[in-house]
């Protein structure tokens, strides 16, 4: 039959979003530096392009801006030095995580050692635990801040049933 093979489709390549190392930028900053201190500048993108990361211009032109806030040169260098990425993402995602690094660590190995014990897991039973976890964080920590809606997240029983059961307790009828 007529028609062309068709070619197949290649996944897509993740790209780096940082294509150049921390230690080439504290490099980069630390060259410009020098060259600055010496009496003669030297642009972000001049030492990028030395140091053979020319995508790295920006970024260095940014914390040379920083550096330039710094006074004193033991100041530039120890701020130069104490250096880090930004955090990528957006704030305001980070700020709404309900689970930590650590508790997504603690449920993976939980998970992995009840299937290792023969309790089946599935996609299903795994999102209901997260469910039920999640709904009690955002249960609780609208408790603390004194926002729990009233009837569908309350912060205990309402204070008429907890004086009838502490009652009942005392009287001994519990």
């Amino acid at each position: 039959m007529g028609g062309s093979a068709s070619t197949p489709i290649k996944p897509k390549q993740k790209r780096l979003q940082r294509q150049y190392p921390l230690v080439a930028l504290l490099d980069g900053a630390r060259l410009c530096l020098r060259k600055r201190r010496a009496g003669c500048a030297m642009s972000a993108q001049a030492a990028a392009g030395q140091l053979g990361y020319p995508s790295m211009r920006s970024m260095l032109g940014k914390l040379l801006r920083l550096v330039a806030t710094k006074e004193g040169e033991a100041a530039q260098d120890a701020f130069v030095a104490s250096y880090e990425f930004p955090k990528q993402g957006n704030k305001d995602f980070e700020a709404r995580r309900l689970f930590s690094e650590d508790e997504l660590d603690l449920f993976a190995e939980v998970i992995k050692t009840a299937t290792q014990s023969g309790f089946a897991f599935d996609v299903a039973l795994v999102r209901a635990m997260m469910r039920g976890l999640t709904r009690g964080a955002v249960r609780r920590s609208l408790c603390r801040k004194g926002m729990a809606p009233r009837r569908s997240a309350q912060c205990g029983p309402p204070r008429a049933a907890r004086s009838r059961v502490w009652s009942a307790r005392s009287a001994g009828t519990w």
